[in-house]
């Protein structure tokens, strides 16, 4: 055991560094997508596989809490949305995984949501689609009519982080593609009958639906 020991002390940095670039890409994506945003970023510099594996993570997570950042941290961070978003669908990167967690304390930060969403929820690629969103002010937000558009869609969450405010609405007929889905969670949202009655005579496949209607909303589920 002594002998194992003192060979990993004597370990040439050079092969240290092999070891590092060596690890697949899949593993390396899977340590990432575990890891905050920022804390993932910082593994680019182990290697040029890191970084690639960093610069092409099929899952993205993007769950600080900005109403606890300064202004100017909060403005450091949507910066960051901003720009890994636009990278990844400027080149056509595949997300399969999006955890977004975000409050909307204005109209620029309603478009900001929105456009970021629409885009993402498009690809059909994706499989995972989760959305946080609170409210700093009563502002209603009409999701995007896209996140039923994917036929790979396998899970989808959509909360109202505040419960008191209740703004978030989906339309009565949006186009649903999402044929796969399997897990539904609507917390706190705005729906009508006829948006439930159409998504679940589309999605055949769904195991398990998880509805908190917002106070005095009644609905009956058919699934």
């Amino acid at each position: 055991m002594e002998q194992v020991k003192r060979s990993r002390r004597l370990m040439h940095p050079c092969t240290q560094r092999h070891l590092i670039q060596d690890v697949p890409q899949e593993l390396i994506q899977y340590i990432q997508s575990l890891l905050p945003v920022k804390e993932a970023a910082r593994t680019s510099v182990l290697s040029k596989s890191w970084l690639h594996a960093w610069s092409t993570v099929p899952t993205l997570r993007f769950l600080q809490s900005v109403h606890v950042l300064s202004e100017q941290q909060k403005a450091n961070y949507i910066k960051l949305i901003d720009a890994i978003l636009t990278r990844y669908l400027r080149d056509n990167i595949p997300i399969t995984t999006f955890h977004l967690n975000f409050g909307i304390e204005n109209k620029e930060s309603s478009c900001l949501a929105e456009n970021w969403i629409r885009p993402v929820a498009s690809k059909s690629c994706l499989k995972e689609l989760y959305l946080t969103i609170w409210f700093r002010i009563s502002l209603p937000f009409t999701m995007p009519d896209e996140i039923f558009s994917g036929e790979n869609l396998d899970k989808l969450s959509v909360t109202d982080q505040g419960f008191r405010s209740c703004s978030i609405f989906i339309g009565n007929n949006p186009m649903i593609n999402c044929v796969n889905l399997r897990v539904l969670e609507l917390i706190n949202v705005h729906i009508s009958q006829e948006f439930l009655d159409n998504l679940f005579s589309t999605c055949n496949l769904l195991r398990k639906v998880k509805l908190l209607l917002p106070e005095g909303v009644m609905m009956t589920a058919k699934v």
